[in-house]
């Protein structure tokens, strides 16, 4: 399990600042988290292009990650977006 950190918009949506997600890459993760929330998803993933969206953003110990990068529980992870939440 690794633990992240949600900011923005997938923070107001799911109404916690930390999440426990099964994945293995970057990849996994978003979609993992994205796929809580109908809007969430709407807002962070384009399933037509199975990618998030190019405004979401991943940092793996502080860094911009790839979509494919491995994280495991050691790693500190964020997933932020400049998109604002309306509540």
């Amino acid at each position: 399990m690794v633990n992240v950190k949600l900011r923005g918009i997938a923070e107001g949506r799911l109404g916690t600042g930390n999440m426990e997600c099964t994945g293995t890459n970057v990849l996994e993760i978003v979609k993992e988290v994205s796929f809580q929330d109908e809007n969430l998803k709407h807002n962070l993933f384009d399933e037509s292009k199975n990618m998030p969206h190019r405004l979401c953003k991943v940092l793996v110990n502080g860094k911009i990650a790839t979509l494919d990068q491995p994280v495991d529980s050691n790693d500190d992870v964020m997933l932020g977006t400049v998109f604002t939440c309306d509540g």
